[in-house]
């Protein structure tokens, strides 16, 4: 099940506008989409890269899934939600976008 705690009309602009909006409670994923997400955020290259059908094999969900977890994120469609992660992966290999912060020693 899905749910959406507020009207969002707003696509996230990169990878943590969509992990804000996560910690906010603007949107919610529960069950196979929930899992789906954990996925996402922990592997950016199998959105990335992946085909829907691949993408949906590695969750253990319909492909309709994957679809539907875009359109909650705020996408018009599964096309645009693949693209921000490729932007994403684009920014951490140029540099521009660390993947995770530096350890503070």
């Amino acid at each position: 099940m899905i749910t959406k705690r507020q009207t969002s009309n707003s696509q996230p602009k990169n990878l943590r506008d969509l992990k804000n909006m996560i910690a906010a409670g603007v949107v919610v994923f529960n069950g196979q989409s929930e899992r789906v997400i954990r996925i996402a955020l922990e592997k950016p290259e199998l959105i990335a890269f992946g085909t829907l059908q691949s993408i949906a094999t590695e969750c253990s969900v319909a492909p309709t899934t994957i679809v539907r977890v875009a359109r909650l994120a705020g996408f018009a469609n599964f096309a645009d939600f693949k693209e921000m992660y490729r932007l994403h992966l684009r920014g951490i290999g140029s540099g521009t976008e660390s993947p995770r912060p530096a350890p503070t020693l």
